[in-house]
C-alpha cells in the first residue's frame, strides 16, 4: 500500500466516523427533544445546538441539555459549570478569598503561579442597574457576585475554558437563586469590564 493510499484510507475513515457522530447527535437530540424534559427546547435542531455548543466545552449531552442555555445566539453557562471546567481542567485552579452578600473576591492560579484577582462588588452590580426590586440581585446577591466574579475571571485568564461563554445574567436574563433563566428580558446590559477589578500579577 503507497502512502497515498494510506492517507486516503484514513480519511475515509475519519469521514465515517464523523458522519457517525453527527447521526448519533441528531437521535439524541430527537431524543431529548421528544422527551419534553427540557422546556426551553422548541425543537430537534435546538436541542442539537445545545449538544453541539457542549461538546465545545467538553461536556456530555445530558449535562449540556440541562445547563446551557442559548440567549440571543450567545452561549451561557451557569457559574457553578465554570468553575468546574477551572477544577477539571487541572491546569488552572480558583480560591474564593472572599464570598458574601457584598463582595466576591477570587483568585486565579495556573499550576502554583497566581495570574490575579477577579472582584465583583454590590456595587459594581448598582452601577450597572441590575439591582432592582424583587430581582434575583436582591433575593441571592452572594451567589450572582460568585457568578459575575467567576465568570469575569474565567474570561480574562483562561477563556479557552469557557469558549467565550457567559453566565446568563450577564445578557440581561432574570435568573432563579440556581442561576437558570426564569425569562427572556429584552434588555441587554452592556458587559463593561471597568465594573469589574480584575488585576494581573
Amino acid at each position: 500500500m503507497t502512502e497515498n493510499d494510506k492517507q486516503l484510507q484514513v480519511a475515509e475513515v475519519k469521514e465515517v466516523s464523523q458522519l457517525t457522530v453527527w447521526s448519533e447527535t441528531q437521535s439524541l437530540g430527537e431524543v431529548f427533544y421528544k422527551s419534553g424534559m427540557f422546556p426551553d427546547v422548541k425543537s430537534q435542531a435546538q436541542a442539537i445546538v445545545k449538544i453541539l455548543a457542549g461538546r465545545e466545552l467538553g461536556l456530555p449531552p445530558m449535562i449540556s441539555m440541562s445547563k446551557i442555555y442559548m440567549v440571543q445566539g450567545k452561549v451561557t453557562i451557569g457559574s457553578e459549570l465554570m468553575a468546574g471546567l477551572v477544577k477539571k481542567s487541572k491546569e488552572y485552579d480558583y480560591k474564593i478569598v472572599k464570598l458574601d452578600n457584598v463582595i466576591c473576591h477570587l483568585e486565579f492560579y495556573k499550576g502554583t503561579v497566581m495570574l490575579g484577582v477577579s472582584v465583583f462588588t454590590i456595587d459594581d452590580a448598582k452601577k450597572a442597574g441590575v439591582v432592582k426590586t424583587g430581582s434575583a440581585w436582591e433575593k441571592f446577591p452572594r451567589n450572582l457576585l460568585f457568578a459575575r466574579a467567576m465568570s469575569n475571571g474565567c474570561r480574562f485568564f483562561c477563556p479557552q475554558l469557557i469558549a467565550g461563554a457567559y453566565v446568563p445574567e450577564e445578557l440581561g436574563i432574570e435568573v432563579n437563586s440556581n442561576e437558570e433563566p426564569l425569562k427572556a428580558n429584552k434588555t441587554v446590559i452592556e458587559i463593561n469590564p471597568e465594573q469589574t477589578t480584575v488585576e494581573e500579577i
